[in-house]
């Protein structure tokens, strides 16, 4: 099951936590009776919309959706790709080599939460090169254009220029590729859950 999933799941098996799938038309009112949490999006209705910004003070509101390609895992090809979180598998400051080469161990047959996708010099140019010029999905009218450091898509930095992946979301850091067991120029994290 999807993480997603499993927290609906907790959210809606709670006897605590009352779940309203309809419009809302009256924050002040649910208010009355304790901690209210809207979950809404961008097709919000303008009241709703009006109610939020009074509440919070705020004249606008943004919403942010991760539009993430969709990747068959049959297609992948595993004498290249393999299974990693670079979070886990880096050297930390304090182990000493043995240290860290027995938590990798230890780490190996269990599930991880990445694939990954090493990439020499000419792949990862050659990936950056399509990127740039990949057709992009045109917004629609009520979508706000203001990019988010913090939540910007893939393609927006790769215009920034050929490292800026390098040093964000393709870093290499804490891989070695296991074909060759050097370091990678990067690697494409893919999300397994």
């Amino acid at each position: 099951m999807l993480l997603l999933g499993k927290v609906t799941k907790e959210i809606k098996e709670n006897p605590y936590i009352e779940v309203i799938h309809e419009e809302i038309t009256n924050i002040q009112e649910m208010l009355q009776d304790g901690i209210v949490i809207i979950a809404t999006g961008p097709l919000t209705s303008e009241g709703l919309v009006k109610q939020i910004q009074e509440l919070t003070s705020q004249d606008k509101l943004y919403f942010y959706d991760a539009a993430a390609p969709i990747i068959e895992k049959e297609s992948i090809d595993f004498s290249i790709a393999f299974y990693g979180d670079r979070y886990c598998q880096e050297k930390k400051k304090e182990e000493t080599l043995e240290e860290w080469k027995k938590r990798l161990a230890e780490q190996e047959g269990k599930e991880q939460s990445y694939i990954n996708l090493p990439m020499n010099k000419e792949e990862y140019e050659n990936f950056w090169q399509e990127l740039v010029k990949a057709e992009v999905v045109t917004l629609h009218d009520f979508e706000k254009r203001e990019i988010f450091e913090g939540c910007m898509p893939i393609e927006v930095m790769a215009k920034r220029g050929k490292e800026t992946l390098r040093f964000g979301p393709l870093k290499p850091v804490g891989f070695d590729d296991p074909r060759t067991r050097e370091k990678t120029i990067c690697c494409y994290p893919i999300k397994t859950r």
